[in-house]
């Protein structure tokens, strides 16, 4: 191999490590996922975590045990306070104060809306309002709001008598479940494959006979 060859061999190696570099940076901590049908997009998974979300909205007006009743035979389970405490913290990068007070700091319209989008609106298309387990008996609650009053609020109290048994028609179930799909190689790790390919050939052809 001549140095011509060598240097365009490590000129398309270092284009293909940066392209590779960037689209590993570029991925996204939580992705829409189908459910049940391709554009569905009925989960959400916080590659953080390695956790699935079911979308809110596909709970509503039912309890805790009757949404993980309903959905067991998918692996759903209902969400603890500390999975969705972490959930609201590292969507809108904050330590989420645990009370019955809306908080509005920490939260802008922007990321209220990606939220909701992201994982379902239980009431008039801008709350998304889920429940949790927080007891053996009762449930916790957390609501983001991306509408005139901008807000958020997390209690792992037994807020208005929720319990576990007891459906709410403006409230969904946080139910999570372990991310078991094969992750793909990135586009840029067949972009990588292919580059190694093309150059091995480039070479041969310019070998001396």
């Amino acid at each position: 191999m001549n140095k011509q060859q060598t240097r365009t061999i490590c000129a398309g190696l270092a284009f293909i490590t940066l392209t590779f570099g960037v689209a590993m940076d570029s991925q996204a901590e939580f992705v829409s996922l189908d459910r049940l049908s391709s554009g569905d997009n009925g989960i959400t998974l916080d590659t953080s975590t390695d956790l699935e979300w079911l979308d809110l909205n596909l709970t509503t007006s039912l309890s805790v045990t009757g949404a993980e009743a309903i959905h067991s035979h998918e692996r759903w389970r209902a969400a603890t306070f500390t999975e969705v405490k972490t959930l609201i913290g590292k969507f809108f990068d904050l330590d989420p104060t645990a009370s019955n007070v809306r908080e509005t700091s920490g939260i802008d319209q922007a990321e209220a809306n990606e939220f909701v989008s992201l994982f379902g609106a239980t009431f008039e298309g801008a709350i998304s309002w889920g429940r949790f387990q927080n007891s053996d008996n009762f449930a916790g609650h957390a609501i983001i709001r991306n509408d005139s009053n901008l807000s958020y609020l997390l209690s792992p109290d037994n807020y208005q008598a929720f319990n576990l048994y007891e459906p709410h028609s403006f409230s969904g179930v946080f139910l999570v479940r372990e991310h078991l799909s094969a992750v793909p190689l990135p586009a840029a790790a067949w972009l990588f494959a292919s580059a190694l390919g093309i150059f091995g050939y480039l070479g041969r052809r310019r070998a001396p006979a």
